[in-house]
C-alpha cells in the first residue's frame, strides 16, 4: 500500500527548505534563510535568521550545519529540528 511505504532521501529543491521555520530542544527558534552548498552540490549548512521573539533574535543570521534526513527532516516538512538547545548556541557569533 502507497501509504506504508517508507520514505527515505530524495532530491528535491533548495525552495523545500529555505523559509522553514527552525525549532531548538527546547524551543521555537527561526527560519532557514540560504543554504551553503559544498562544490560537490553537497548541503552543508544552513542559515538561520532568528525570530525577533527570541533573545538576541534582531542580531543577525547564524550558520548550522545541515542535520536533515539523520535528524527526522522530511523535503515536505515546513519546520526543521536541530539537535541544538539554548545553551549551545548561546555564545555563536553572526554570519558575516
Amino acid at each position: 500500500m502507497p501509504d506504508q511505504v517508507a520514505k527515505g532521501p530524495r532530491e528535491w529543491r533548495a525552495t523545500e527548505l529555505i523559509d522553514d521555520y527552525v525549532n531548538l530542544k527546547d524551543t521555537h527558534y527561526g527560519q532557514v534563510r540560504d543554504l551553503i552548498i559544498s562544490k560537490d552540490g553537497e548541503l552543508k549548512a544552513v542559515i538561520i535568521r532568528p525570530d525577533i521573539s527570541y533573545p538576541g533574535g534582531s542580531t543577525g543570521h547564524y550558520v548550522y550545519p545541515f542535520f536533515g534526513y539523520r535528524y527526522g527532516w522530511d523535503p515536505g516538512d515546513h519546520s526543521c529540528d536541530l539537535p541544538l538547545g539554548k545553551t549551545d548556541i548561546a555564545g555563536l557569533l553572526p554570519y558575516a
